[in-house]
């Protein structure tokens, strides 16, 4: 799963579906099938930005240093390592009295959940980095997938694919909603960004990775060929 987490990997919504609705995304769901899980499709999440109570994040050199609260995943760690910051693996009930003590100085999340999580109270900044997409699979386990017959199967299909869309559809305005409604409520919001030494520190990373058993360099080059198109 954490091939979907990779920094940078998709470009936007529609680079996200072509993946995830094509034959990419089948290549992806058949490894869970070797653990005894079917995945019937991903919902959609969101991208990932970050808050913190320091300065407005313009560019890579102003994380430098940042005690930033991340999942308890590598790919997090790894990313925010080559970013130049310190990177804290943290239980998310955690993370409010952190930021709030300093402890931290930031979290990455989406723009809503900072929001209804109410992180946003002990932030002073967010930045709309767009670095990192979350998906849910809707998985299932593999022996009562066949045990189902061919109908049902089809039907959750489809109803799983149906759903998939919606989220897509329903996130991207609740995203820019949240941005604009942290900002009534204080928060300084930085869209425009300079990605560049992000990008160029995400590329160093994608090279550390090929000695991780789950880093498939054709699977990954492949998302990027398809990206071009977007």
């Amino acid at each position: 799963i954490q091939m979907t987490e990779l920094p940078f990997l998709f470009r936007n919504k529609e680079h996200l579906q072509a993946v995830l609705y094509g034959p990419l995304g089948e290549q992806l769901y058949q490894g869970f099938e070797e653990h005894g899980v079917k995945v019937l499709t991903m919902w959609d999440i969101g991208f990932r930005g970050i808050s913190n109570s320091v300065r407005p994040v313009r560019g890579i050199e102003d994380v430098q240093g940042f005690r930033i609260r991340v999942p308890e995943t590598d790919i997090y760690i790894l990313a925010w390592e080559k970013f130049g910051a310190q990177p804290v693996g943290m239980a998310w009930p955690d993370v409010y009295t952190s930021l709030q003590t300093g402890v931290i100085d930031a979290q990455d999340n989406a723009p809503e959940h900072t929001l209804t999580n109410n992180t946003y109270e002990v932030q002073d900044y967010y930045t709309w980095l767009q670095y990192i997409w979350m998906g849910a699979p809707l998985a299932i386990n593999l022996d009562t997938w066949n045990s189902l017959p061919a109908d049902i199967q089809q039907i959750m299909i489809d109803a799983g694919q149906e759903v998939s869309e919606w989220t897509f559809d329903q996130l991207y305005p609740a995203q820019e909603e949240a941005l604009d409604e942290m900002e009534r409520r204080g928060l300084t919001i930085t869209r425009d960004v300079d990605m560049s030494g992000f990008r160029d520190a995400a590329a160093e990373l994608y090279d550390d990775l090929r000695a991780f058993a789950w880093f498939d360099e054709d699977w990954v080059e492949a998302v990027m060929e398809l990206g071009e198109q977007f």
